[in-house]
């Protein structure tokens, strides 16, 4: 059965999408005295040259209004170890989501000082917003990768319909 997206509504589409696994990311950045993150599985890398990716903010993020006025952030792409970490910062209050031992904070000179860090996460890359453009409900940010805290692991946490979850590769 095809339908109408006019006729379905956004329910529909919300539906659809709970399906779509995501991998789980937080969005952290600092403005002045304050610290902000958000849970975001709306992530994806554009470009190798130069290095940049996309991320997808609603307007009505408690963080929004501080990316777009500092302009850099963080991303810290979490493992499957971390679902503690992305469960308390998904349902967390913002005054909350830093009340655990797992942040530090990026001490650099220029844009990128002062920025936190999530211990333990899979990656964190550490980013510029060089244009937003805005969509919807949401901005979309566009930011230059301007440094990376890798790891060896490779198992990150996806979100599924509602739920926390890892990857199982089949055996084929």
């Amino acid at each position: 059965m095809i339908i109408d997206i006019e006729q379905a509504g956004p329910d529909a589409l919300k539906a659809i999408w709970r399906g779509y696994a995501g991998t789980v990311t937080v969005i952290a950045t600092s403005l002045g005295d304050e610290r902000l993150a958000m849970v975001v599985t709306s992530v994806t890398s554009v470009s190798l040259e130069p290095p940049a990716l996309l991320v997808c903010v609603n307007k009505s993020a408690s963080a929004h209004d501080a990316l777009l006025e500092r302009r850099a952030f963080t991303v810290a792409i979490l493992g499957a170890d971390n679902i503690d970490q992305g469960g308390h910062i998904a349902r967390a209050p913002q005054a909350e989501r830093f009340q655990h031992d797992r942040w530090d904070v990026l001490e650099q000179d220029g844009p990128l000082d002062g920025l936190p860090i999530m211990r333990g996460a899979q990656a964190n890359l550490f980013c510029e917003i060089d244009r937003v453009f805005e969509y919807g409900t949401h901005h979309l940010l566009v930011a230059r990768v301007a440094m990376v805290a890798p790891t060896q692991v490779n198992r990150p946490l996806l979100y599924c319909a509602g739920t926390f979850g890892e990857f199982t590769a089949s055996r084929t």
